[in-house]
């Protein structure tokens, strides 16, 4: 293999943002027991921010080498670095590239490999390959999936990186379509849901001046519809308890504005995100502190609703946030289950006699 090529040097980078990912916690001081990676997404942008003499063409060939890789979970996890890399982008890759061509240099079962085939002819290449290739390594927890979910067509999804959503914020939606035309995005509208659109996987919406400015929000479609059945009226009490950076605080008080909002979290990097968010939408004046839900130091008063987005495994985003699959197991799983009861337990106290508790998750488990 070329040592002085730019795939030698884009394999270098792969290798080394998963060896330091590892390494890399946000450990919550108040949660001890359950540990949150922090999202590669947000560990390469500031890898690529240290490293900007890195270009565009190499950045995408970078992020698609990690996520390729890690999409691969717990799968071979005994190969060697080079053997899943190469698995994982002939899986998760829709056409050849320039990687891939370098890659099959040393794996050669790649030369002849096409990967513009089916995921599940791809599945029997690599099984061919490799005997001990078993699909349902993927996850530790993949026997405790929701009876309702069907484990196999779960574990190939996590190969197709999903479309990325956005919300148009109230009253921006011409500009933010003015401006996806004049770059040339190509993006899905669906009549059911005018405020949402749909991007294909690695859409640069954080280069465009409507995502600086705040007129539109990047948010999984089905958190943009967890009110859709659910009616605030004006002037009540909402404590978003598990607010994380926001995004459905933002969703709350698009949708409800004339809401009193209190936001909360234990994570204080959270915290942060959250209050740059309310500023560039505009809502300068939401209280939002530190609270841990487990401990007895509660605010002051009742609320009208409370709004729990609680703590779990996160298993329903992993098709994009593939890293934390490895980390999870059944310890992880009953960790939660029980941090889940307490907070549930604890909020109780403090809703008004006629209020009302929404209570969402985005795991897939069945506990």
């Amino acid at each position: 293999m070329k040592t002085n090529s730019k795939e030698y040097h884009q394999l270098s980078h792969i290798e080394t943002i998963l060896g330091k990912f590892n390494n890399t916690k946000d450990v919550s001081k108040n949660y001890p027991d359950v540990t949150n990676t922090i999202p590669m997404h947000q560990f390469m942008s500031n890898y690529f921010n240290n490293h900007r003499f890195l270009g565009s063409r190499d950045r995408r060939a970078i992020r698609q080498g990690v996520y390729s890789y890690l999409r691969l979970g717990n799968i071979l996890i005994n190969r060697n670095f080079n053997e899943r890399l190469s698995i994982g982008l002939f899986l998760c890759s829709l056409e050849n590239s320039e990687l891939l061509n370098y890659l099959s240099e040393t794996n050669l079962w790649l030369k002849n490999a096409n990967p513009s085939t089916p995921l599940e002819e791809k599945l029997g290449v690599v099984k061919n390959i490799f005997p001990d290739f078993n699909l349902f390594d993927l996850c530790h927890c993949l026997p405790f999936i929701s009876e309702k979910i069907n484990k196999q067509e779960w574990a190939l999804s996590m190969f197709n990186p999903p479309h990325v959503w956005i919300r148009l914020r109230n009253g921006f939606e011409t500009f933010v379509k003015n401006e996806l035309a004049q770059a040339l995005f190509v993006f899905e509208e669906n009549p059911a849901f005018p405020q949402s659109l749909s991007f294909p996987p690695q859409t640069p919406l954080q280069n465009l001046e409507s995502f600086r400015k705040g007129w539109f929000e990047i948010q999984d479609i089905s958190s943009q519809r967890i009110f859709e059945n659910i009616k605030i009226p004006e002037n009540c009490h909402v404590w978003d308890c598990c607010c994380g950076s926001g995004g459905k605080s933002l969703l709350l008080l698009d949708k409800f504005p004339t809401i009193h909002l209190f936001c909360s979290d234990v994570r204080d990097t959270m915290l942060f995100n959250l209050k740059e968010r309310l500023n560039k939408a505009g809502h300068k004046q939401i209280c939002t502190t530190n609270i841990d839900l487990t401990k007895p130091d509660m605010p002051d008063m009742l609320f009208d609703f409370i709004l729990v987005d609680a703590p779990c495994s996160g298993s329903g985003t992993w098709a994009r946030t593939p890293e934390a699959m490895q980390s999870c197991n059944e310890n992880a799983l009953e960790k939660f289950n029980l941090l889940q009861s307490t907070i549930l337990k604890n909020l109780s106290s403090y809703l008004k006699p006629s209020g009302k508790l929404i209570y969402t998750t985005c795991s897939v488990f069945s506990f």
